[in-house]
């Protein structure tokens, strides 16, 4: 049954209205009448009919006005407007709303009204039918893209080259010609927790799926999603027509095209890893190995577009508990409801990591580690899609500002503060580069290349608006950190001059001395009498 509410501020004409047709007998139901129009918001509001009836000429809220209130209200609703004469003024307005009808009451009779009635019931059923087809194709596309993500598994599995080919023609997979490359795109999570949900991961990586997708290739090139690497691309080729480097030229410019869209349109960055050589389909699992070794290999590296080479790196191992320090400062950071804390601490691991080049996969174990830790421990609600994507994450940068991202957020939790808009928008991003670069020497020329700013137009801007130069700056800053890591009886004055990116002791202290009034021993020395 439809649902039908008839409004019109003349009592009898309603009571006309209710009994000029059988409304059973349309499959309609009469959920209300009003004479008010602001009481008929209220029962639309309530019943959320599919037709509304009603008067133009209503006081207070017109037919018109109050149509336009109903469609934002429930877009899909169909409105049948009466009056008592024919006004262009009100059937322009009319036709705005796309009206199923315009029907002049000293005219009306019940076939005139059941037509009316018939009209909108057509366009409803039509939009249904038309949602079923959209919902079907959407089910069609989303089982299309599982049967070609277990084509490729076939592929990468080495299984039978007839049976596969058979599998791929079915899937509109272009298979024609002898000769394929493969590539894998990876988002790149670091610029993606700036604009988007964590759990928003999966769906990210499905519009990049559809960017190739719908990218006019003349079919050469064919887009898969694979579990949660990410989306690898199938390049067919005739390695008799065409030379290597020419073969190489025209992937590497599709996917340079594809990552420009990606970045205009999504607002994110991919990291691409291609095999450099061209194989037959039955040989296509090598590469697939080449690309999935390398991947684990170009951690440490800051390539977006990185060839996957044969060769091995090594990396070294760590002993459990080899973060139990950054651990602590990060749960600090929580007693002390200090973020920066978290920043130096996240830094510390990064730099660490990369100095020693630990392995990639203890290294995401170590920040999944810290996070979960520091979690339970203030008994925040977990975030179980974060730890999927720190341990997918591609490189070090990545996995350092998901767990960044992730702590912040228990942080905001833990004080019960909602993120807001920064106080000031540009300082706050440059505290951000030295939160993040807290472990390294900040100059005014790396914050004004982050910025796209002249050097020395930013060192006169900075003085100018914060009354002070940026050196004197970020030395503050690193001592309000440096303050609150003596604050530990078990730390010692090298490892905080070492935290903070001062690898000479001794300037460290006079550093401190100048900014803070105390050399840091006797600030440690008062401390700890205070306390």
């Amino acid at each position: 049954m439809y649902k039908v509410l008839l409004i019109d501020d003349d009592v009898p004409m309603l009571q006309y209205l209710e009994k000029l047709i059988d409304w059973s007998s349309l499959q309609m139901e009469l959920v209300g009448q009003s004479f008010s129009s602001e009481i008929a918001l209220d029962i639309f509001q309530e019943t959320q009919p599919d037709i509304v009836v009603t008067d133009i000429g209503l006081p207070i809220i017109d037919g018109i006005q109050l149509a336009w209130t109903f469609r934002e209200m429930k877009p899909d609703v169909r409105i049948i407007f009466l009056t008592c004469y024919e006004d262009i003024h009100y059937l322009k307005q009319a036709f705005q709303l796309e009206a199923n009808d315009y029907l002049i009451k000293d005219e009306l009779t019940d076939q005139r009204l059941i037509d009316s009635i018939r009209k909108a019931l057509n366009w409803i059923e039509a939009r249904e039918t038309s949602q079923e087809r959209l919902a079907l194709k959407q089910d069609i596309q989303r089982n299309k893209v599982l049967l070609k993500e277990q084509f490729l598994e076939a592929v990468f599995k080495g299984k039978s080259e007839q049976d596969t080919r058979e599998f791929g023609k079915r899937l509109n997979v272009q298979l024609s010609h002898p000769g394929f490359r493969l590539a894998l795109l990876r988002l790149d999570m670091k610029s993606m927790v700036d604009v988007y949900e964590m759990k928003d991961y999966a769906l990210l990586q499905y519009a990049v799926y559809n960017i190739v997708e719908e990218f006019p290739t003349e079919k050469k090139i064919t887009p898969f999603l694979y579990h949660n690497e990410g989306v690898y691309l199938l390049y067919n080729i005739d390695p008799a027509s065409v030379g290597e480097d020419s073969m190489q030229g025209s992937f590497l410019s599709f996917i340079d095209e594809v990552s420009k869209i990606v970045k205009r349109y999504l607002k994110l960055n991919l990291w691409v890893y291609y095999c450099p050589d061209t194989v037959g389909l039955n040989c296509l699992d090598h590469s697939y190995r080449q690309i999935s070794r390398y991947t684990e290999q170009a951690y440490y590296s800051p390539q977006e577009l990185t060839q996957a080479p044969i060769r091995y790196v090594s990396y070294a191992t760590m002993e459990p508990g080899g973060f139990d320090k950054e651990l602590e400062l990060v749960q600090q950071a929580f007693k002390k409801e200090n973020p920066q804390l978290i920043d130096l601490a996240l830094s510390n691991m990064r730099k660490r990591a990369m100095e020693q080049r630990i392995l990639p996969s203890m290294v995401r174990e170590a920040f999944e580690a810290v996070v979960r830790s520091t979690v339970l421990e203030m008994h925040a609600p977990m975030m179980e899609h974060l730890y999927a994507l720190l341990k997918n994450s591609s490189h070090l940068e990545e996995t350092e500002q998901l767990a960044k991202t992730a702590l912040k957020r228990h942080l905001q939790y833990a004080l019960n503060v909602k993120p807001g808009k920064a106080k000031d928008p540009e300082l706050e991003k440059i505290n951000s580069y030295i939160d993040d670069h807290v472990c390294e020497t900040v100059t005014n020329v790396n914050i004004a290349n982050y910025l796209h700013l002249n050097p020395s137009y930013f060192s006169r801007y900075f003085k100018k608006r914060y009354g002070r130069n940026f050196t004197d700056y970020v030395h503050l800053y690193k001592m309000d950190l440096a303050k609150s890591l003596l604050d530990n009886p078990g730390e010692t004055m090298e490892n905080v001059a070492y935290s903070l990116g001062y690898s000479d002791r001794a300037y460290f202290s006079k550093v401190f001395k100048k900014y803070v009034g105390t050399s840091p021993s006797e600030y440690k020395q008062r401390i700890s009498k205070e306390k």
